[in-house]
């Protein structure tokens, strides 16, 4: 689930419309309503949390196929308002497989120390990640 407009707050400092992306283990939970904010922290889940300021992190969320052959099935979060260095709204696409435990993680981890990559937009501009969609098998 993506809520591009979230206001998350990474090393406890806010970063308004940084956005985040939830991703729930909804097995054990009871029907009713669910409070995403205990994602990753009271119920079992991952919150990935946008660490730039208008970023819009998961305004496009897509299963990726297994993209980057390693026998697990890819997820792709567009975040298109990110600012890669001086590319204002250059964009950016997350791209992981990598199975992570329950927690909260910064967007930034991945391809640091969280496996994947980050694909940034090349120009002034570009909202890579306002789509994405996943290729392969």
């Amino acid at each position: 689930m993506g809520a591009p407009e979230s206001d998350p707050r990474p090393q406890g400092q806010t970063q308004t419309d940084a956005g985040t992306v939830y991703l729930a283990d909804a097995k054990d939970l009871d029907d009713g309503g669910v409070d995403v904010d205990g994602i990753g922290v009271t119920i079992p889940g991952i919150q990935l949390i946008g660490t730039q300021e208008g970023e819009a992190l998961g305004y496009a969320i897509a299963a990726g196929g297994d993209n980057r052959a390693d026998g697990s099935k890819d997820l792709l979060i567009g975040a298109p308002l990110y600012d890669a260095d001086l590319r204002t709204d250059a964009g950016r696409v997350i791209q992981t497989s990598q199975v992570l435990t329950t927690g909260v993680y910064e967007a930034s981890e991945i391809g640091a120390t969280v496996g994947g990559m980050q694909w940034t937009g090349a120009a002034v501009g570009d909202q890579l990640g306002e789509a994405v969609a996943g290729v392969g098998t």
